[in-house]
């Protein structure tokens, strides 16, 4: 996550797409009002059956397979610091990136306890503190700002440019169990139930007289508002302020050369919220099926924008960071930024007036 814990992400820069309406436009129909009424579309959008595939199916296993990768992350730090070997340093390096990639696929629901507990910040503030992370390492992991832990400060740790000395070892080792503490941490709010109710059953509540979600196209809301705020900070902010400054040291995961990687995961994070499944295929009563329904016109142009950004993102040449200055990357970098805002656009344009 850019900047620090979870601020509220910014909105598409103007300077590379038209401004974003809130208005739907005419897919045979004026307007939001008549797409309910001319064009005869009176069923809700969101149903009991797309919130619990968004929460089952996407959610819930998506924050467990996150707490098993930092888990053998931390297990990985742990040899790498009693057997400092390249064999280990580099299995170490490959946990970091797998852990990551894992998180980089839930952006698109930072809500709930990711936000609102602190979750998302300690697990992925950036920019790090890099002169704090020096001094941090005698004080309490528990005590310290986000922006001295998490994936980014056991990333400019462990892909440093020179080995990791005997104190880094010992902070990485601190810094990968905390990791775990957060991703479990995380994963438990969200099952089980203590003081607070477990937040899938709040979300499965939708609907209720007593739920924090009132109706179903309230956590209907919640979950196409995270989609478009994913997405426009994947081509405003995580792409677009290192291409318009040609800084790649302003991409985020900079130092593991992993950007793209976390680019990529993002885009499926949210085609698998879209699709309300983590595996191939569309799952019964997902967005993508219940706008197949509905709004088949709105549905094809997402599928096809979908396609498009995908396509456009496993074109930009690897690493991102090293060929953002070359005439080929900067044309890559600059069509995927375009791809992406075009589904975020469309998110926020035609279906999230369908919800709210």
């Amino acid at each position: 996550m850019i900047v620090t814990g979870s601020q509220v992400r910014q909105g598409l820069n103007t300077w590379f797409v038209l401004p974003l309406r809130r208005t739907a436009i005419g897919l045979g129909c004026a307007g939001v009002a008549t797409l309910f009424s001319a064009c005869g579309q009176t069923q809700a959008l969101i149903t009991n059956q797309t919130i619990q595939g968004f929460v089952d199916q996407v959610v819930v296993p998506s924050y467990v397979s996150v707490a098993a990768g930092a888990t053998q992350l931390e297990q990985a730090l742990q040899t790498y610091q009693q057997a400092p070997t390249a064999a280990n340093l580099e299995a170490a390096r490959q946990a970091w990136r797998v852990a990551r990639d894992r998180w980089e696929q839930t952006e698109c629901f930072a809500f709930g306890p990711a936000d609102s507990e602190g979750f998302d910040g300690a697990i992925d503030t950036w920019p790090i503190d890099r002169q704090g992370l020096k001094t941090a390492a005698a004080q309490p992991v528990e005590q310290r700002e986000d922006s001295r832990k998490g994936f980014h400060a056991i990333e400019e740790l462990l892909f440093a440019a020179t080995e990791p000395t005997l104190s880094d070892r010992q902070h990485l080792v601190i810094l990968a169990t905390d990791l775990t503490k957060q991703a479990q941490g995380l994963v438990t709010r969200w099952q089980q139930a203590s003081d607070q109710p477990a937040y899938r059953s709040v979300l499965l509540s939708a609907g209720s007289a007593d739920s924090a979600y009132p109706t179903l196209n309230a956590a209907g809301t919640e979950i196409v508002q995270g989609l478009v705020d994913s997405l426009s900070e994947v081509a405003s902010e995580k792409i677009g302020g290192p291409l318009e400054t040609q800084e790649p040291d302003r991409f985020e995961s900079f130092v593991s050369r992993n950007t793209l990687s976390d680019l990529r995961n993002n885009w499926t994070g949210a085609w698998n919220v879209y699709r309300g499944q983590r595996s191939d295929g569309g799952a019964a009563g997902s967005l993508q099926q219940r706008l197949q329904q509905q709004h088949p016109v709105i549905a094809q142009q997402l599928d096809q924008q979908f396609a498009t950004a995908r396509q456009a993102l496993w074109a930009i040449p690897e690493p991102i960071e090293t060929n953002l200055a070359s005439p080929r990357g900067k044309v890559a970098v600059l069509t995927a930024q375009t791809a992406i805002a075009a589904v975020s656009d469309t998110l926020e344009r035609q279906v999230l007036p369908l919800v709210q």
